[in-house]
């Protein structure tokens, strides 16, 4: 059927084409528009409340908040409401310790174990590679992150931070040589909290009060580790079915990593010396310092991009160069972000559990609206220098060494060359071409800044640092082979799971004995098992005010103790059951399969043995 359009009808259809683009690409053009759209996101995510604060150079933009601080007592949050700031802690931490620095307190390459011999770590490289402050402050010390059950509390215990950083001792492990690859670690600023203490004679809080806040403006800021003063602070909340409910506001055990409680009107006093390039406390130099790493084997290739003392590089895609840190406590998340170039910068945090990304870029958007987009410049490389870095890479700098097997799994990227071209491929991913920005330093198309680099390590074995990540070059056989492996064992258990079902439905209905349901169902009931374990673990990791669980035996952490052993045990069983039973099979065919089933399950509880994960206790760890 043809449809003729006249030309009023075409131009009315144009008219509407154009101004429905327009109005989905809108950019808020002032600050009232801004907030329109902030509210509006706020309202579709469900998000009870957000404090925000907006500066330039010379002025403040915008202080304020949004929704409720209370959402039963309809408290409005103010500019004075105090939000949790998490990890936006660590810069104040920074700062004070590059102050001792510049009193003479202190040097960023003393070595720990003279500054404090009381704290215990161990590094197997300390002789030739100790840990030294430069890594704590950047999170190049190869720790562990803190352990699950050691982040929060339910009680307002009190502790000093001393005993906080002697709570962390089983996370103090070297993995890697320090210095060499960055990987977050909480336990590193506990240690720094109490090392201002230590060198300064004072609580480290206090230090930072009359060091930071108090010079800065700041009074309504503290660092107390739960709530304290609940008339000027936020309530938590998560959001469930699209409504708000509050929950208990945990006590923080890292309190140097993450205990600032803030507002808008302090975070806007805050985030203005950094855009004032320290002005007028600081100087540029010292801002300069923070944004600097000085520490990671990317850092010593040639790339000074990535996470520094408590200052890391955001929004790679923006038309310019953002830095600052972001922080989660309880339920509050919090970014402090800021361009020195642009003068401009902002501070927000909610209270409902949720992440903050499309306002981050809704404000950033705005900030850039006349700003001149930044890019690297392009260098020429040849493929003879880029031949050898070609193949599989490995994922190797685990944050949570109990996790770290995931990571193995599905975190790896192969590079390819085509011509002078390289070629970036994630596992689950697109292939990218990378642009070369100099001395094997590359960025993605359209970042603002080159974020990977191409070295080798003290071993001479090629690395790839792509966003404080980093990768090791493998064997592609070897490198894929684990993958292979794990599919091949789901590919058997799946059938297996099957046959369980239908094995007991048939035992239900008396068709089958039980002398053969047990050989059938015992693979499932395992899987079962650890599925189970493994589901409690991750629901409270998506709502992280809940860890505090794991340091006591309750329901929860029994059924992922019970769960965990009892895979293994079953899985024991199903092999014994299997090997007693092979000839007794009607057919041989049967017979090797449930004996590939049962050793496909030892090997997984084997494996988990080695990973931690068999009979976890998760409040011993």
């Amino acid at each position: 059927m043809y449809v003729r359009l006249t030309k009023p009808t075409l131009f009315i259809i144009i008219v509407f084409a154009v101004l429905f683009s327009v109005r989905l690409n809108a950019q808020p053009a002032n600050i009232q528009q801004l907030n329109d759209s902030i509210q509006k996101l706020l309202n579709e995510r469900h998000v009870p409340g957000l404090m925000v604060s907006i500066v330039s150079r010379d002025s403040i933009l915008f202080i304020g908040g949004f929704g409720y601080a209370d959402v039963a007592a309809q408290r409005a949050v103010s500019s004075t409401t105090l939000f949790r700031m998490g990890s936006v802690t660590k810069m104040f931490v920074s700062l004070a310790i590059l102050q001792l620095v510049q009193e003479g307190k202190l040097r960023l390459q003393d070595e720990l174990k003279k500054i404090a011999p009381e704290i215990p770590f161990i590094n197997q490289w300390e002789a030739d590679n100790p840990v030294r402050i430069i890594h704590l402050l950047e999170h190049t010390t190869g720790f562990d992150d803190m352990k699950l059950n050691r982040m929060y509390s339910a009680d307002k215990r009190n502790m000093s931070v001393k005993d906080m950083a002697l709570y962390q001792q089983h996370s103090l492990t070297s993995r890697w040589r320090p210095g060499e690859r960055f990987s977050y670690c909480n336990p590193g600023y506990v240690i720094l909290g109490y090392l201002v203490e230590k060198l300064s004679g004072k609580p480290y809080n206090s230090y930072l009060t009359e060091n930071i806040l108090l010079p800065a403006g700041m009074s309504h800021s503290n660092f107390n580790t739960a709530s304290t003063i609940p008339a000027e602070e936020t309530k938590e909340y998560i959001v469930r079915n699209g409504k708000p409910v509050e929950v208990p506001s945990v006590n923080l055990l890292t309190a140097p990593a993450g205990a600032l409680w803030s507002c808008a009107d302090d975070m806007a006093r805050f985030v203005k010396l950094f855009v004032q390039n320290g002005a007028p406390l600081y100087t540029s130099g010292l801002i300069d310092s923070m944004e600097t790493p000085e520490s990671s084997l990317a850092v010593h290739a040639g790339l000074t991009t990535g996470y520094a003392k408590a200052n890391m590089r955001q929004y790679l895609f923006a038309k310019n160069r953002w830095r600052g840190h972001g922080g989660l406590t309880g339920t509050c998340f919090s970014m402090l972000s800021y361009n020195r170039q642009l003068g401009a910068g902002f501070v927000i945090s909610s209270n409902g559990n949720r992440r903050n990304d499309d306002i981050e870029r809704l404000i950033v958007s705005y900030l850039e609206q006349q700003a001149v987009a930044v890019k690297p410049v392009p260098e020429a490389i040849t493929k003879a220098a880029l031949d050898s870095f070609a193949g599989c890479y490995q994922f190797i700098s685990p944050r949570y060494q109990l996790t770290a097997f995931v990571d193995r799994f599905t975190n790896k990227v192969r590079l390819t060359v085509q011509g002078d071209q390289l070629f970036i491929q994630p596992l689950f991913g697109e292939k990218e071409a990378l642009v070369h920005t100099g001395g094997l330093k590359f960025a993605y198309k359209n970042a603002n800044t080159p974020t990977i680099i191409l070295a080798k390590d003290e071993d001479g074995r090629s690395i790839l640092a792509d966003n404080d990540i980093y990768y090791e070059k493998n064997n592609s056989i070897l490198s894929m082979g684990d993958l292979w492996l794990g599919a091949f064992i789901i590919l058997l258990l799946l059938p297996a799971a099957l046959s369980g079902i239908i094995s007991l439905t048939l035992y239900i209905a008396k068709r089958l004995p039980a002398k053969k349901l047990l050989i059938r169902l015992l693979p499932l009931v395992a899987v079962l098992l650890l599925y189970w374990a493994v589901v409690q673990m991750t629901e409270l990791q998506k709502v992280s005010y809940l860890l505090y669980e794991l340091a006591t035996i309750n329901t929860r952490t029994l059924i992922i103790f019970t769960g965990t052993l009892c895979f293994a045990l079953f899985s024991l069983l199903h092999l014994v059951l299997v090997i007693r039973n092979f000839r007794k099979f009607s057919k041989r065919f049967y017979a090797v399969y449930w004996l590939l089933i049962s050793l496909s399950l030892c090997y997984l509880t084997v494996f988990l043995l080695q990973e931690g994960w068999i009979g976890l206790r998760t409040w011993s760890m």
